[in-house]
């Protein structure tokens, strides 16, 4: 018996391409615990294929595909056993499951449902049903060597099983039936050499089997959820760490993001993520969602305040606010970073003669949004927030609910800091972090940000528009 080749049965279309390979990548370490890894692409019920899978599976030292929907018309060419190439080429042996893969499940019995009752089993329901199949395989396939799956989902092991094979055996005495695994199967079909016909592109046709599109955009909350854990996580988290690791010496979280991954691969089989599951199942997503987040979240601010100390701050710089950014893309670039800044109280401090520079000590072109004054006991610390949206929607729930206490001008001797919300201009480097300090020494004026950075919107016309790209919505 072998596991795997997955983590879990994901939906190709409803996931980023990073979490197909970490959940080949998990799917093996898991399934290594238990025993041998199971080296077939076994995929029987995703709602349709991405064109890159048997690229993804060569990679990953799979080249086989068993596989339920996602054919159109090019199926009834092609028959059960083909190649499928990806778009580079490469090929791996696909065999369809005629009938699907609960094909020949609950044998014995005049319903499929009956495998989950103690009704008596009658070998020759058995034999009639799989007659069936062999008659339908026989007029489809390109060789002898047909695939039975008795089995199905959350189904218990076929009562009587020796009974029944010892009947089917019986009824078709030229037929070798062979209770095996999905890699004998495998190795069946490519040494009886019947699989010559191939196919290039991506299986999202419904002709066998739905392929259920509207999926695509059912609980559509689940599916941002899984766009914002997967970002925060591949994205922003381990590049950052990654960074640290190889430029600092900083240890490499392992066993934190390892966690993060599987709990976000929990949320991604493809009645999850689909959002055609019950109630039930989907509010159990959530959670799950939580932890992910929170945890690549704690990463990273983790990883942000290794790095913003080294900025080399003046010891007559207790009155400066430090500001870390890091970019994990692999190319430079300039960006307009948006965030709620709390400044200290410090006598003589003006907020209006703010100015901000870079590690050279080079002027910033900055603008303030927004300015608050707030009461120090009801202040809360929102600087390791990672989002200027989750920072601003945080402050203006506090406001919401305490803005009569904490926005109030405060008596002279009460003291009070001071909330910015931020715009400044930002040169970045390529995977790595740029500096920034917030100097209130009255002796500078804020350098204004270039209007080129904004965004320019006509409703009338219904366009966006910027100095680079003018969007016509209809």
């Amino acid at each position: 018996l072998a596991l795997g080749p997955f983590y879990v049965l994901p939906d190709e279309f409803l996931i980023p391409p990073e979490a197909t390979i970490r959940n080949l990548v998990l799917g093996r370490k898991v399934a290594a615990r238990f025993g041998p890894v199971q080296r077939v692409g076994y995929v029987p019920d995703a709602f349709g294929h991405v064109a890159q899978l048997p690229q993804i599976l060569h990679l990953a030292g799979i080249d086989s595909f068993v596989y339920t929907r996602g054919d159109a018309d090019e199926i009834d060419d092609l028959g059960l056993e083909w190649i499928w190439e990806a778009p580079d080429g490469t090929g791996v042996l696909a065999i369809h499951q005629l009938g699907g893969y609960c094909n020949a499940a609950s044998l014995g019995h005049e319903e499929i449902w009956h495998a989950h009752t103690q009704r008596a089993i009658d070998t020759t329901l058995a034999v009639r049903k799989v007659g069936e199949l062999f008659d339908r395989m026989a007029a489809e396939s390109n060789g002898d060597v047909w695939l039975l799956n008795n089995g199905c989902d959350h189904f218990p092991a076929q009562r009587d099983f020796d009974r029944v094979l010892a009947a089917l055996r019986e009824a078709f005495p030229d037929v070798e039936l062979r209770h095996g695994s999905l890699s004998e199967l495998v190795a069946a079909v490519r040494s009886a050499g019947c699989a010559t016909k191939r196919f290039r592109g991506e299986l999202r046709g419904g002709k066998r089997h739905h392929v259920l599109s509207g999926v695509w955009s059912a609980r559509m909350p689940l599916k941002q959820r899984n766009d914002e854990a997967h970002t925060l996580l591949a994205d922003v988290a381990e590049p950052l760490r990654a960074y640290l690791r190889f430029r600092h010496g900083v240890v490499w979280p392992a066993g934190l993001l390892e966690r993060a991954w599987k709990t976000l691969l929990e949320n991604q089989p493809h009645d999850s993520i689909c959002g055609c599951s019950i109630d039930e199942v989907h509010r159990e997503m959530e959670p799950r969602f939580d932890q992910a987040v929170q945890t690549a979240d704690a990463v990273v601010r983790e990883g942000l305040t290794a790095l913003v100390p080294t900025f080399g701050v003046r010891e007559d710089a207790d009155r400066d606010t430090a500001l870390g950014v890091f970019h994990p893309l692999p190319e430079a670039r300039r960006a307009v970073v948006e965030r709620l800044v709390i400044l200290q109280p410090f006598e003589g401090l003006d907020p209006a003669a703010l100015r901000v520079e870079d590690e050279q000590g080079r002027r910033v072109p900055f603008e303030v949004v927004q300015r608050h004054q707030v009461r120090r006991f009801w202040g809360i610390d929102w600087r390791t927030v990672l989002d200027v949206e989750t920072q601003q929607t945080r402050f203006d729930g506090y406001a919401s609910a305490f803005g009569h206490a904490f926005l109030e001008p405060p008596p002279e001797t009460e003291l009070v800091d001071t909330y910015l919300h931020v715009r400044f201009l930002a040169d970045l480097p390529p995977t790595g972090v740029a500096r920034f300090r917030f100097v209130a020494d009255g002796t500078s004026e804020a350098v204004a940000l270039p209007e080129t950075s904004r965004v320019h919107v006509d409703a009338a016309r219904g366009t966006l528009a910027n100095d680079l790209v003018s969007a016509h919505l209809h």
